[in-house]
């Protein structure tokens, strides 16, 4: 019994076979960029090609990868602006080491002249800037 084919069948057998014929062309630029490869001159020197050697560095490079990812961390966390609680210790730091350095010209003072009064021992610029204190 003789088989019939429809159109539609003719149609996707042609599709098949084109598809096919390109997919033999793309193979051969494929080929011919491999041969191309293997005629040019290696990259770097026979040490660094030998394997012993790249393997060398693939294992220096996995000991000091912990250490260079926690650097990274550490430099992106610092660089990260601060909110909340720490921007405002931020702010207060300058002022409190300020701060302490006058109480101890304070006490120094206080030590060489006997003179108990606070007022009397600071500058009249540090009088007018007080933490806090707005200017009328």
């Amino acid at each position: 019994m003789a088989r019939s084919f429809n159109i539609k069948q003719i149609q996707s057998v042609i599709k098949k076979i084109i598809q096919a014929k390109q997919y033999s062309m793309d193979c051969g630029s494929s080929q011919r960029r491999f041969e191309k490869s293997k005629t040019q001159k290696p990259k770097g020197t026979k040490d660094q090609r030998s394997r012993p050697m790249r393997l060398a560095k693939i294992k220096q490079n996995l000991v000091e990868a912990e250490q260079k990812i926690l650097e990274y961390r550490q430099i992106q966390i610092n660089n990260r602006p601060l909110s909340g609680l720490d921007s405002i210790i931020q702010k207060t730091i300058p002022y409190w080491l300020s701060q302490k350095a006058k109480e101890a010209i304070i006490q120094e003072r206080q030590a060489q002249t006997g003179k108990t009064s606070k007022t009397s021992l600071l500058p009249s610029e540090d009088k007018r800037k007080t933490f806090g204190n707005k200017k009328k």
